[in-house]
């Protein structure tokens, strides 16, 4: 187990005895549709809970009046309906939103602008800009975040769902945010959750003028290979950056459902768009009121057989959401999709929905 994994799992333990403790809200004999559909497709299936319920698309009087018809058409049916928000892939309309949105975006170590790998062929319609990966530290992103869940409560929603609620936690991979506001945030993060004397060692002496970058350039790293480097070594602040934007980023989705929950008057259901499967994805888990999420299948595997069809990652996922009692609504990854159009297999589907109703 690397250092920056047992960083993430001691912080994920602390909060596992409070969500043992919690009722699942979702039951196992629950039908979750990820979307909203006409009613008769909800019947056919018996759907009980829509999740990735979405919002108006739009403050104007038609699209929100759209989006409450949306709601009651499940409510009538006697299901619960989440409203949505989207924490990393909204970025045109974050152009929209915020004419200041440039200094919104997550900059890597060289101060160059970081941009979503699978939205690499996205560009905003009217300015051509390609799609920003924006930080959930800055203020201006944050408020642009809560004006999304304001719209999902223009209903009488029971949820809210949050896709790529990690926002800035996952750009490790590309070198990690060096924004200005991530910088500010994490030293206030050392004075709170790392000892003085530890940070001696590491030849810091005072955190009251401290810069993690400026610390970096100083020992030589001023790279995106650099930092990658070092992204798992202690002695540069590696692992404490990493667990860092990962539980900010948590502290943040709460505070937008305890938004939520003040708009629509009510308690809120919370899930985001992940699986159960990582030291990463449990960080959440005291937050949430189940995982909603695509989970790999192994589609590809089912050409040798049958029988080669059962992966075991979601077991692992299903039961890893049990051990913390939150449960795992899934589908598959969107390769398992790709694969069965491809190759016309409808029947892979079935088979998933047989296994991942018997292990959870």
């Amino acid at each position: 187990m690397t250092a920056r994994t047992r960083a993430l799992v001691f912080g994920v333990l602390m909060g596992v005895a409070s969500v043992m403790a919690s009722e699942r809200p979702i039951k196992r004999s629950d039908v979750v549709f990820m979307g909203a559909k006409d009613k008769g497709i909800y019947e056919i299936y018996g759907a009980t809970v829509v999740s990735w319920g979405s919002r108006p698309w739009g403050d104007t009087e038609n699209a929100i009046k759209q989006f409450r018809e949306r709601v009651k058409i499940a409510h009538d049916l006697g299901m619960r309906y989440c409203g949505g928000a989207a924490f990393r892939t909204a970025f045109a309309a974050m152009m929209d939103f915020d004419p200041n949105w440039r200094d919104s975006r997550c900059l890597t170590i060289e101060g160059k602008p970081i941009t979503i790998p699978w939205l690499w062929d996205h560009k905003h319609k009217k300015t051509g800009e390609p799609a920003y990966w924006f930080c959930t530290n800055s203020p201006g992103y944050r408020k642009f975040l809560k004006w999304q869940v304001m719209l999902a409560m223009k209903a009488n929603v029971d949820g809210l769902h949050i896709d790529d609620y990690n926002g800035t936690a996952g750009t490790e991979w590309k070198g990690c945010c060096f924004c200005k506001y991530c910088m500010a945030a994490f030293t206030e993060y050392l004075k709170k959750n790392v000892p003085a004397a530890r940070l001696k060692q590491y030849g810091i002496e005072s955190l009251d003028d401290f810069d993690y970058k400026t610390f970096l350039n100083r020992k030589g790293i001023k790279t995106i290979k650099d930092y990658r480097g070092i992204l798992q070594k202690p002695e540069f602040l590696g692992p404490d950056y990493v667990r860092f934007l990962y539980f900010s980023s948590a502290a943040f989705v709460d505070e937008a459902r305890k938004y939520g929950e003040q708009l629509v008057g009510h308690p809120l259901m919370l899930s985001v768009n992940s699986s159960c499967s990582s030291p990463q994805s449990l960080v959440i888990a005291p937050q949430l009121s189940y995982f909603c999420g695509e989970v790999h299948h192994g589609a590809e595997k089912s050409k040798w057989g049958p029988q080669q069809n059962w992966k075991l990652e979601p077991v692992w996922t299903f039961k890893l959401a049990d051990a913390v009692n939150r449960p795992q609504c899934a589908t598959g990854a969107g390769w398992d999709w790709a694969y069965v159009a491809e190759h016309k297999k409808p029947g892979l589907v079935r088979t998933w929905i047989a296994q991942d109703y018997a292990f959870g």
